[in-house]
């Protein structure tokens, strides 16, 4: 889950459950406030009508239920029970609704002046009334019909509320992240993009003082001592290699020229033979540091440059078997009547010959015939592959992963020449072309890199 998922997810479950824990707070005291509201009418209503019998002695009961019956505050289904202070019932209302009661709980009310419980839909209250001429007990119980109907319809409300709102909410909330959060997710892709290739890519700075801006600020920073370090690292790279390249080809020279001297025996000539290849091989290491750090320098640009591929690639083979006499190849060109064929790609002619001739030079190194099968297909309208195919040892999977690091060298590579250069820099001016480069294994002893171009 990622970080604005998570503040939309937690600050949306954290106002839904403050609402939530509102709602039942509001619903708790309104169910309070009703109870205690129809507790005081019951009770209001007890101590009118013991009143009525204590105070005026004009009143009987026939009349006291007349009025009772007739009273503007009559409650819901209502009954009223009343005792004398010998636990005599003295007086009953009309209503045919019945109190369940015993002399315990008169005298319970006795001692503690009011009762008050809920059986089912009824709601009792007792009081104990004490009077100049004699003392009472009364019992009287209803329904809160409408204070329940305003309770429900609260009920209702506040979930609708709770509904409403909580969607109301998580919709504004991930919205608002979003929108919050879109910075960093523009930063998420410019850091994406960024390679050797663009490091003077910088995040735009807004100018505010807020956390964004700051993260931008710091990047922009780190990404300017990152260039600075790397082409100071390029710079020495390439001026070693330049200043190297002189006595190394002055040494080969001198070899060259001690060969022809005078008769050597065979073990002085076998001797020089591999000085000079040793040579030969240092040569190539720094020729091959030196494209390195020209093509890391700057964006190669060869929008305007066509090439076909198919004769970029017979130059590299030239190339491959004038250094390899030995060296043998096959070539194929796999046919698609889906669509005509189109083997111009926009390139840099020459960084293309020196990664072909890498990767044509390893498969007859690696080979166990000394022979290289190159296939070129264009797969659709869009694109064109390259297969470059030997067969000779694999490559293990566990060094699959590490093939094109600088200087890497896999346990099939024993006792071969080479740097441990060419791969990687063939990936490299493949990247700088889009083109994808990769290893299989198709067969048993059958090894296989494809690259993918697009046109």
């Amino acid at each position: 889950m990622t970080i604005k998922q998570k503040i939309a997810l937690y600050s949306s479950l954290f106002f839904s459950l403050l609402f939530g824990l509102t709602s039942i707070i509001i619903y708790y005291q309104f169910s309070n406030f009703r109870e205690e509201e129809f507790k005081e009418r019951l009770e209001e209503k007890a101590i009118n009508t013991m009143k009525l019998l204590a105070e005026v002695q004009e009143v009987d009961n026939t009349l006291l239920q007349l009025i009772d019956k007739n009273s503007i505050h009559k409650l819901y289904n209502e009954k009223t029970l009343i005792f004398n202070d010998s636990l005599q019932l003295i007086y009953s209302s009309v209503d045919d609704v019945v109190i369940n009661w015993t002399v315990d709980d008169l005298k319970k009310l006795k001692k503690e002046k009011t009762l008050f419980k809920t059986e089912g839909e009824y709601e009792i209250f007792g009081i104990y009334y004490v009077s100049q001429h004699i003392d009472y007990y009364a019992l009287i119980s209803a329904q809160d019909k409408y204070g329940k109907r305003k309770l429900q319809f609260l009920s209702v409300v506040l979930t609708i509320s709770f509904l409403i709102a909580t969607s109301i909410i998580w919709l504004v909330s991930f919205n608002f992240t979003k929108r919050l959060i879109l910075p960093l997710d523009n930063f998420q892709k410019k850091i994406t993009n960024i390679s050797s290739n663009n490091l003077t890519e910088r995040l735009a700075e807004t100018g505010k003082d807020d956390e964004i801006n700051l993260i931008a600020k710091a990047f922009n920073q780190m990404m300017r001592r990152i260039e600075d370090s790397y082409k100071n690292q390029q710079e020495f790279t390439a001026n070693a290699s330049h200043e190297l390249r002189t006595p190394i080809a002055r040494i080969i020279t001198q070899l060259e020229n001690l060969e022809q001297l005078e008769k050597h025996s065979a073990e002085t000539l076998t001797y020089l033979q591999n000085i000079k290849t040793d040579a030969n091989n240092m040569a190539e290491l720094i020729s091959s540091l030196l494209t390195l750090s020209k093509i890391s320098e700057t964006q190669i640009d060869f929008t305007n440059n066509k090439k076909r591929i198919d004769e970029i690639i017979f130059d590299s083979m030239a190339l491959v078997k004038k250094n390899y006499p030995d060296f043998s190849s096959g070539f194929e060109l796999i046919e698609n009547n889906e669509f005509e064929y189109d083997l111009d790609i926009f390139c840099n002619e020459s960084l293309l010959k020196i990664a072909f001739s890498n990767l044509i030079k390893n498969a007859y190194l690696y080979s166990a015939n000394k022979k290289a099968l190159i296939e070129i297909e264009q797969i659709n309208t869009n694109q064109i592959a390259v297969r470059i195919k030997n067969n000779g040892n694999t490559i293990e999977n566990s060094e699959q992963h590490k093939l094109y690091d600088t200087f890497m060298r896999g346990k099939n590579s024993q006792n071969k020449p080479g740097s441990g250069l060419g791969l990687p820099l063939s990936k490299r001016i493949f990247n700088y072309h889009n083109a994808t480069l990769n290893y299989s294994v198709t067969g048993q002893n059958l090894n296989q890199f494809e690259i993918i171009f697009s046109i």
